[in-house]
């Protein structure tokens, strides 16, 4: 099959690479490795063609036009995938719902949007390209159960069909990867963008009590700093941690993922107590290093997660609750372990790329069979 991804994340392209970035990454390379054609097509300062191993990536001119950009750059993308199409280079286009990039309909080329994001946007153009992307393109996959309701309720949409498909995760070994000099021996992680929405600020609050278990613990926020409040949420979290703790909190910045995932790892929990996640990548990765995780009860929390089980799940409003679930992890090592590996083999079975690999294929197929019969 000849497969079309729009991501304009990817690792290694684009300096930004969020969740969206590494599943195409990821998902393009083993379509490939079993015999696809897969293009990546994104934005650039000019025309490239490049590749990525046998992933071909198509950078097109990103244009820059005051009030007009939004418009220019989706219609560039329209026609160069019409262009495709009428080659016969592409059977099937997959996008995300982000920012509403194809805002037109497709009547060359099937295109499955994947829904990713549960971020509503904050401007009122970009709400409204991503609603008519989804209108126009009725044939979805949503990352989780919970994502898939949320779209519906969110934009007042019906797909036409819509499966469950979620994300896979790439199993690693990134214990011969060296942490950074400065990193601890015992510590708390959260890997992640620090923003309030991703829960950074939630999990200072809760630190200033799981802190005070362990004169020897530490709390590593591993990820980007966003600014807010008109100055860096590090600066937040410090104030919100007190004086007497900061010594204890320690920054990263932005880390390779094979580093992430070291300092995941080694770490004695993982805690993320985000309101945005539409699946929780992160976490998973977490939890397939073996690491016990605390997580939100809310939104895709319960999909991925069997409280009790294979992870926590916290009330992200209160960091109470968020603190008394990680203590209980630190102060009983032989049952973090224990849901540690549980939660290790429940990610590595549930959540491998063959599964995903299988059920994409199977909903493309659903989707190119539909419009072989619409067009018979």
């Amino acid at each position: 099959m000849r497969i079309a991804f729009f991501c304009d994340e990817y690792p290694g392209i684009k300096t930004y690479s969020g969740g969206i970035g590494t599943f195409v990454k990821l998902f393009g390379h083993a379509l490939a490795d079993r015999g696809h054609e897969v293009y990546v097509i994104g934005f650039g300062p000019e025309y490239r063609e490049l590749s990525d191993g046998q992933v071909r990536i198509i950078l097109l001119k990103e244009r820059k036009v005051p009030k007009l950009s939004w418009l220019i750059n989706r219609l560039s993308l329209w026609l160069f995938i019409r262009k495709l199409s009428q080659k016969d280079d592409i059977d099937i286009v997959e996008i995300p719902e982000w920012c509403g990039m194809l805002p037109f309909p497709s009547p060359f080329v099937p295109v499955v949007v994947r829904l990713h994001s549960s971020i509503v946007q904050p401007s009122k153009v970009l709400h409204l390209l991503e609603k008519l992307t989804l209108a126009f393109h009725r044939d979805w996959i949503a990352v989780s159960a919970w994502q898939g309701q949320d779209v519906q309720k969110k934009y007042r949409l019906k797909p036409r069909y819509m499966r469950v498909i979620y994300n896979p995760i790439e199993i690693v070994t990134p214990s011969e990867t060296s942490l950074p000099a400065d990193i601890p021996k015992k510590y708390v992680l959260y890997a992640g963008t620090l923003s309030k929405r991703k829960g950074a600020l939630v999990s200072a609050y809760a630190a200033r009590d799981f802190l005070k278990i362990d004169p020897t613990l530490h709390f590593v926020y591993a990820g980007g700093v966003a600014n807010e409040d008109g100055k860096p949420l590090n600066e937040s979290i410090l104030e919100v941690i007190g004086k007497d703790l900061a010594s204890r909190v320690h920054f990263t910045g932005f880390l390779p993922r094979e580093k992430v995932l070291a300092l995941m790892e080694k770490a004695l929990v993982f805690v993320f107590p985000s309101r945005s996640e539409s699946f929780g990548l992160v976490v998973l990765e977490a939890m397939s290093m073996g690491v016990p995780v605390v997580y939100s009860r809310l939104h895709a929390g319960p999909e991925i997660i069997q409280d009790g089980i294979t992870g926590l799940l916290a009330d992200l409003e209160d960091p109470k609750d968020v603190a008394e679930k990680v203590i209980f992890l630190l102060k009983n090592r032989e049952k973090a372990k224990e849901i540690g590996l549980r939660g290790q083999t429940f990610v590595r079975e549930r959540f491998s790329v063959e599964k995903c690999i299988s059920e994409t294929l199977e909903f493309y197929k659903l989707v190119l069979e539909s419009r072989r019969r619409k067009n018979a």
